[in-house]
């Protein structure tokens, strides 16, 4: 199978995962590959909290993963163009036999900040900023860190709630429930 073809796989599986793990509350939505459509998209939309969250995901099995900074560039600008309902950009990533971890870009108007506060504060995994702009994420088999494995780990898409839940930032109050639509969060805004 191509890079390309598995990584899309991943995406659709995820996606499913969030869907089925949250009993129908949590509907993601697989927004498409850069080249597929004319504006620019990330790879996950989630609605959650209150908020959309727009999430690149890099997956790898190799020693070492980079993410350079251009492949965040969509999901930056495309969450900083969404005016309609909160939205937030965030970077899965999945190495092979290991649990997916998802940080929110901190600073999306500096994708550089983001990064290294990713690195340096945010990542569970052996993290580098590069000298190149881009950020490092070492695999758990290769690296002391503290990520789950695959083989402990409830699933990727309880994990990735699990991060979205974790971030207050993004999480909007607007109301007593624990969950909110983006519906009830577009009625409430002026």
């Amino acid at each position: 199978m191509s890079r390309q073809k598995a990584g899309l796989q991943k995406e659709h599986d995820l996606a499913r995962e969030i869907h089925d793990i949250s009993g129908g509350k949590v509907i993601p939505l697989r927004a498409g590959w850069s080249g597929n459509s004319s504006p620019p998209l990330p790879d996950l939309l989630i609605p959650y909290k209150g908020s959309l969250r727009a999430i690149e995901l890099k997956t790898s099995g190799q020693k070492r993963m980079v993410v350079d900074s251009d492949d965040l560039e969509d999901v930056l600008h495309w969450s900083m163009e969404m005016n309609e309902v909160p939205t937030y950009p965030y970077l899965t990533v999945k190495f092979t036999r290991y649990e997916a971890q998802t940080y929110r870009l901190t600073k999306p108007w500096d994708i550089e900040a983001s990064l290294k506060h990713m690195a340096e504060v945010q990542s569970d995994f052996d993290t580098n900023f590069t000298r190149g702009g881009n950020i490092s994420f070492g695999h758990p088999t290769h690296y002391d860190c503290d990520v789950t494995s695959a083989q402990v780990s409830p699933g990727d898409g309880l994990a990735v709630l699990r991060d979205l839940k974790e971030d207050s930032f993004a999480n909007i109050d607007i109301g007593s429930s624990d969950t909110v639509s983006v519906y009830d969060v577009i009625k409430q805004m002026p």
